[in-house]
């Protein structure tokens, strides 16, 4: 019986792997995660975030303040793009605020960075 568990788990990890390896060849061919999501990252670079690394399937934004640092990470996943807003306080890097978002990678980047930004005004104007 363990048997049979090891080896259902191994085919699931071995099917993960390959359908993740296959999306990663399509956003390749697609010109990379810079050129599927360049609206979403040019709209981010004007608002004063600079492009600090980018992977296969992953970008990584930052933006620095006086004593603000925050960090947009745009994850290319299947059929989503998943985003995630980290805000941290530049000198103790305290964690003050996580905040994830999960859009279809088929939806207007304009629209994806209006309700991100329009979520961090309302998270704000409640503090």
């Amino acid at each position: 019986m363990t048997i049979f568990i090891l080896v259902v788990v191994l085919l699931i990890v071995i099917f993960f792997v390959r359908d993740t390896n296959k999306d990663v060849n399509k956003l390749g061919s697609q010109g990379g995660i810079q050129t599927k999501y360049e609206t979403l990252i040019e709209l981010l670079i004007q608002n004063n975030y600079s492009l600090e690394k980018v992977t296969k399937s992953a970008a990584y934004l930052l933006w620095i303040d006086v004593s603000l640092k925050s960090q947009i990470t745009i994850l290319h996943a299947f059929k989503n793009v998943v985003i995630t807003y980290i805000l941290n306080n530049k000198f103790s890097d305290e964690q003050l605020l996580k905040k994830v978002w999960e859009f279809p990678n088929n939806m207007d980047q304009e629209q994806m960075l209006f309700k991100i930004f329009k979520d961090l005004s309302d998270i704000e104007e409640s503090l």
